[in-house]
């Protein structure tokens, strides 16, 4: 019998990528968007969802697929594609990024990496493991 695990794996430090001061003083929860609006990204907002305790407040998918935009999973919208990161990071005060699909993201990954730090945004990734027991 194999149990099933969902783990985020942290891509780079918490200590690289520090949470961006808020005029609401001390955050208490992590705004993010999710990289990726297709299963696994529907998944993740699930077990988001589902654990209150991590405090994490999903505000928005981000996809390239055209068909996706403006539409909603679970009560959150798919705001837009890669190339509109920063300015969704901006516009929703966004703490961190999760990649729930490393396929979703069409430009180079450094260039991504970078310009969740230069804005603050720490960046983690879904890992879905199976477990022997």
């Amino acid at each position: 019998m194999a149990s099933v695990r969902l783990q985020y794996k942290q891509t780079v430090t918490r200590s690289v990528f520090l949470t961006k001061p808020s005029s609401r003083g001390q955050k208490s929860v992590d705004r993010i968007l999710i990289i990726g609006a297709g299963k696994l990204g529907e998944l993740a907002l699930r077990w988001i969802q589902v654990n209150p305790q991590m405090n994490i407040i999903p505000v928005g998918f981000v996809d390239d697929d055209p068909i996706l935009i403006n539409r909603e999973i679970h009560g959150v919208a798919v705001l837009g594609n890669i190339i509109n990161l920063p300015s969704l990071i901006r516009q929703n005060d966004v703490d961190g990024i999760l990649i729930s699909d490393v396929e979703k993201i069409t430009v180079p990954f450094n260039e991504f990496l970078s310009d969740c730090k230069k804005l603050g945004c720490w960046v983690q990734r879904l890992n879905l493991e199976f477990e022997k027991i």
